[in-house]
C-alpha cells in the first residue's frame, strides 16, 4: 500500500449518522463529515443536560464553551422569559463532545425528542446519583467571575 492521497481519505470518511459514536472529539474516531471545513475543524462541541436543585425539571442543549453556558443560565435565573431562569435549570447532570457542530446539532434534537425516563437512563448511565457536576467543571460554584471563555475562534 502505498501513502493515500488526503483527498481520497477525505471521500472516503463520509459516513451515515447510524454508523458513528458520538464522543468524536478525535477525527480518527468517526463521525459525519459533512465537508473539507468540519473535517480540519480542531474544535469542541458540547450537548448537555441541566436540571434544577429538585431535579424535576431537564433541559438539553448545545454549546461550543460548555464552562460559560453554565455561568450564563446560572446568571438568567429567574428570568421568566427563557426555559431555564423560569425553571432555574443550571445544574449540569450530563454532558457529551463532539468536534463537529452538525453533530452536536443532530444529538441535541434527538434527546430532546427523548421521553423524561430515556433521558434519566443516559444521565444515570454516566453519573449514577445525578451528582451535580458544576463544581467539577468549573472549580468554583457558585461561580465568583463570570468569564470562563478563554480565546475567541
Amino acid at each position: 500500500m502505498g501513502s493515500i492521497n488526503r483527498e481520497f481519505q477525505f471521500d472516503e470518511l463520509i459516513k451515515l449518522e447510524a454508523y458513528f459514536e458520538f464522543n468524536d472529539c478525535h477525527a480518527d474516531e468517526g463521525g459525519i463529515y459533512t465537508n473539507k471545513e468540519m473535517f480540519y475543524n480542531n474544535r469542541q462541541y458540547y450537548v448537555y443536560i441541566l436540571t434544577n436543585y429538585q431535579k424535576t425539571v431537564l433541559y438539553t442543549g448545545v454549546t461550543n464553551n460548555l464552562a460559560q453556558r453554565i455561568i450564563e443560565h446560572y446568571l438568567d435565573k429567574g428570568n421568566v422569559k427563557t426555559f431555564t431562569g423560569k425553571y432555574n435549570c443550571f445544574y449540569l447532570v450530563y454532558y457529551e463532545c463532539t468536534q463537529y457542530i452538525n453533530n452536536a446539532i443532530l444529538r441535541e434534537k434527538e434527546i430532546k425528542g427523548w421521553r423524561r425516563e430515556k433521558k434519566m437512563e443516559l444521565i444515570e448511565s454516566l453519573n449514577p446519583g445525578l451528582k451535580f457536576l458544576n463544581h467539577e467543571l468549573l472549580g468554583e460554584w457558585p461561580p465568583t467571575s463570570t468569564s470562563h471563555r478563554g480565546s475567541a475562534y
